[in-house]
């Protein structure tokens, strides 16, 4: 999942976990850092290496990978777990995984890439970050290639490279809202992710689309005789303004349309108290259509 900061992109994600373990799927819902999937899923985060020993696994499971996590178990994983823990003491492990370019993203990728060949799991959902990092993730790869030229770090990169650019494990669903500057981000998002990475796309989701409004005609002779002429006033500006308002979004999910060859999932704006949860059964309907 990406997409623009606030357009719900984790509550998408969460939604989409849930609607995945409807189906009979044991799911890996992953947490990039810092975010509120935790509340959404109602769950703790399950250490990586108990998910791939498949110890008492759920059929939704939370996971929360740390860069700097995500090196120790690196250095672990080729023999160095000694320095690894030398590093954590010291604070040495942060100032490496910031310093070396692209290997945090680099670390990331390998830990997905684990979840993704485990046999315990049939589905992996990343709340993956927000647009311009989600790209700095995706391209890491090829960024490390350039400066490795051998060795298990380039090895590393070209099997996350793999990984991102097999339409049969990876899509990235972009989600958004129907306004102008989210949309135009979502274009050239899926621009830079097909063209520069070679990553597949999944259906686009659009966040708080407004429902169709009725013809606007004024309400007045639906009323009661009594109705002060303000109140009727103010129901036919609110009528007026949500016409106007589907109209605009209409023109611009044809843009959207346009420039994005891809099924689309609109989703109303009718925010729920309890975080998402109620767009399950309109999202796996939706998703089954797309």
């Amino acid at each position: 999942m990406a997409g623009k900061g606030g357009v719900g992109k984790t509550t998408t994600a969460a939604a989409l976990a849930r609607v995945a373990v409807a189906g009979g799927h044991r799911v890996v819902a992953v947490a990039v850092g810092d975010g509120p999937l935790t509340d959404l899923l109602e769950r703790e985060p399950t250490p990586v290496e108990s998910v791939l020993a498949g110890e008492e696994l759920d059929a939704l499971i939370l996971v929360r990978i740390d860069p700097e996590e995500a090196l120790a178990a690196y250095l672990q994983d080729n023999g160095l777990s000694v320095i690894g823990r030398r590093m954590a003491r010291t604070g040495m492990l942060e100032l490496v995984a910031t310093a070396t370019p692209a290997i945090k993203e680099l670390l990331i990728l390998g830990r997905l890439r684990q979840l993704e060949q485990s046999e315990h799991i049939d589905l992996v959902i990343v709340d993956g970050p927000a647009s311009g990092h989600a790209l700095e993730l995706v391209k890491a790869p090829a960024s490390m290639a350039s400066i490795a030229k051998a060795g298990r770090l380039r090895s590393q990169a070209e099997q996350a490279r793999n990984l991102l650019c097999d339409s049969a494990r990876t899509q990235v669903v972009l989600v958004t809202l129907p306004e102008h500057t989210p949309i135009q981000e979502t274009v050239e998002a899926a621009f830079d992710l097909e063209d520069e990475v070679g990553i597949a796309l999944g259906p686009i989701i659009v966040n708080g689309c407004a429902s169709p409004s009725p013809a606007v005609e004024p309400p007045t002779a639906q009323l009661a005789a009594d109705v002060p002429r303000a109140v009727t006033d103010a129901m036919d500006a609110a009528l007026e303004e949500a016409h106007l308002r589907h109209q605009a979004e209409r023109e611009l999910l044809a843009e959207l349309r346009s420039a994005i060859g891809v099924p689309r999932i609109e989703l109303p704006d009718a925010p729920t108290p309890s975080g998402g949860v109620d767009l399950v059964a309109l999202i796996g309907a939706l998703w089954g259509a797309a």
